[in-house]
This record gives C-alpha cells, sequence and structure tokens, in this order.
C-alpha cells in the first residue's frame, strides 16, 4: 500500500522503515526486516488496520536475525480513523516528527515508542517511497 522513510538530516543512515500493508502476515514483516538490514536502519514498522508491529535491529550481529519483533501496539491507540490507513500514518509520522507529545497519547501501551521510534522520527525528514516487491 505505502511505503514512508525517516531520515535524519545530520545522519547518512536511515532511521526508521514504515509499511503500510493490507495484512501485517510474515511476509510484510520479512520484506521490512530484509530491508532493514540492507540499509542498516535501527527501526522498522509494519502497519495494518488492526495492529502496528515494531522491529528493531539489535546489532548484536550483522546478521538479518539481528532485526526482532519488539512490541505490537493497536493501530486505533494511535491512530485518528480518518481517511485512508496510509494517509493516517504519513499524518501520524508528521505529528510525531514535529511534536511527539502531542502525537503521541499518554498510555502505558504505547510507551515503548520513546526508546527508538520517537527519537528517529523527531525532526527527521519523512519520505514517501514504494514498498519493495515481495
Amino acid at each position: 500500500m505505502a511505503r514512508f522513510l525517516v531520515r535524519n538530516p545530520q545522519k547518512s543512515r536511515l532511521e526508521l522503515i514504515v509499511d503500510v500493508v493490507e495484512e501485517a502476515d510474515d511476509e510484510a514483516l520479512a520484506r521490512v526486516r530484509h530491508d532493514m538490514h540492507l540499509k542498516g536502519s535501527a527501526s522498522g514498522i509494519v502497519v495494518d488496520a488492526a495492529e502496528m508491529i515494531v522491529l528493531r535491529n539489535t546489532f548484536d550481529s550483522l546478521e538479518e536475525a539481528a532485526i526482532r519483533e519488539d512490541f505490537r501496539l493497536a493501530t486505533q491507540d494511535l491512530l485518528s480513523g480518518v481517511g485512508s490507513l496510509p494517509h493516517q500514518v504519513e499524518v501520524w509520522l508528521e505529528r510525531v516528527r514535529v511534536n511527539w507529545r502531542v502525537a503521541v497519547p499518554a498510555k502505558e501501551s504505547v510507551a515503548k515508542l520513546l526508546y527508538d521510534v520517537i527519537p528517529a522520527l523527531a525532526g527527521g525528514d519523512i519520505e514517501r517511497s514504494e514498498p519493495t516487491a515481495a
């Protein structure tokens, strides 16, 4: 459906890959893991209508296996529900980039975003891209 890439303007590394998919299945997760590994990205998110799955590169090896599922969130906990799912994700990413305190609800379930995802987005450049082929 859609892919968003987030880069920190002060770093050359791709910080975050976000794929919006019909279904966050094993194939979608494998595609994001593979691209995170190729691009050296620290974090990834796979989003469908039901959940957001956050992936984290532990960098404890140079293998793709170092990229693990970190946690899952209900998509409805973060998105507005207005417009198409890719549009909702794009609006949310931009809101987090500008002021994460407004875009991230004060819920314990989303607190884990503070570790990797929010720092990657804060002040980053968001680019819409085509997802890679399976």
